[in-house]
């Protein structure tokens, strides 16, 4: 694999109230009423984040004009524009990962082998990683998720699960009683 988790970063990530990443990466990034990320501070330029009613990625922009466009096709494949024009197709497999994209004369663009939790190995051609149809459209080795940003170097999401996770609270009971299995633990 080509980065290592114990490589020290220098960069700072910082988090709102609501657990969203506030900058990534030292990017800052923006986020709509729905907390999806629709602007980032890239490279230097901003670049603007276009969503299909679906809600997966339509576009990158920069300001008006668009940087890359995916169109989806039948079968969770994506039909990828760079520039307005086009440029390849990005095939998904049972995940929705993408480990072969192709041009539109069927030579090969992309190819990338994903671990269990993300981390791209075995790459060929131009890096295009897509891990279960997420990009890395913000920073490098976070893939994007609707909610929230995971981390393939680290195997982990920077945020907990916005839908929340409820403890896990033990029901206390009186010693030497019998108490079945399935009510050992509650959700509260």
């Amino acid at each position: 694999m080509k980065d290592d988790p114990f490589t020290p970063r220098t960069s700072v990530n910082t988090f709102d109230v609501d657990g969203r990443a506030t900058t990534l990466q030292g990017q800052a990034v923006v986020y709509d009423a729905l907390g999806r990320a629709v602007q980032a501070d890239i490279g230097g330029g901003q670049h603007e984040f276009l969503y299909r009613p679906g809600g997966g990625k339509l576009a990158v922009m920069n300001g008006s004009s668009a940087i890359e466009t995916r169109i989806p096709l039948p079968g969770g494949g994506e039909a990828v524009y760079q520039g307005g024009s086009f440029a390849f197709y990005r095939h998904a497999d049972a995940l929705g990962s993408s480990r072969v994209a192709s041009t539109q004369s069927q030579a090969l663009y992309s190819a990338t082998a994903y671990a269990p939790f993300g981390e791209a190995y075995n790459e060929a051609g131009t890096q295009d990683r897509s891990f279960t149809g997420q990009k890395q459209d913000v920073s490098a080795n976070q893939y994007d998720f609707l909610m929230r940003e995971y981390s393939a170097v680290q195997s982990r999401w920077w945020t907990p699960d916005p839908a929340g996770s409820p403890p896990l609270i033990p029901i206390i009971r009186k010693p030497g009683t019998a108490m079945p299995m399935s009510t050992a633990c509650r959700w509260d």
